[in-house]
């Protein structure tokens, strides 16, 4: 393998790294939303918090899959318009399901606060480690 081909792949593979964790927050997040919303025993409040906590995970894959390969092309325009039109899917989603009326709005919003909770929580949780490492450090 080359070295210019070595130095592209590792720079993926450390990008893709730091990033996939997030996956897993936004997840555990999403699934926090959706056993809290049967707490209110209503079936709209359910399927409106599992349909956003879906369209987060679905829509945090997406940037994902675009930034990693963003970060590592010259060509940024293809990826740019990919980002545009994911975000425009993103948009006609939200709108046909809230159109539908099949789902409580406020739940699929909370549903999709999972993107926003778990990206939150996994930096926090990196800063917490570091900063825990760095005063193990200080006291040695």
């Amino acid at each position: 393998m080359p070295q210019q081909e070595r130095e592209r792949y590792s720079k993926k593979t450390t990008l893709d790294h730091g990033v996939r964790r997030v996956d897993v927050h936004v997840a555990v997040w999403g699934v926090v939303i959706v056993v809290g919303s049967l707490l209110f025993a209503d079936r709209s409040i359910l399927l409106g918090a599992l349909a956003g906590a879906v369209l987060a995970l679905v829509n945090w894959l997406g940037f994902r899959w675009a930034a990693v390969r963003l970060a590592l092309v010259a060509q940024r325009g293809r990826f740019m318009l990919f980002l545009a039109l994911k975000s425009g899917a993103v948009l006609g989603a939200v709108t046909l399901v809230l159109w539908t009326r099949l789902v409580h709005p406020l739940a699929f919003a909370a549903g999709l606060s999972a993107l926003v909770a778990g990206v939150i929580s996994r930096f926090l949780a990196e800063a917490l480690v570091e900063g825990a490492a760095a005063l193990g450090e200080q006291e040695k």
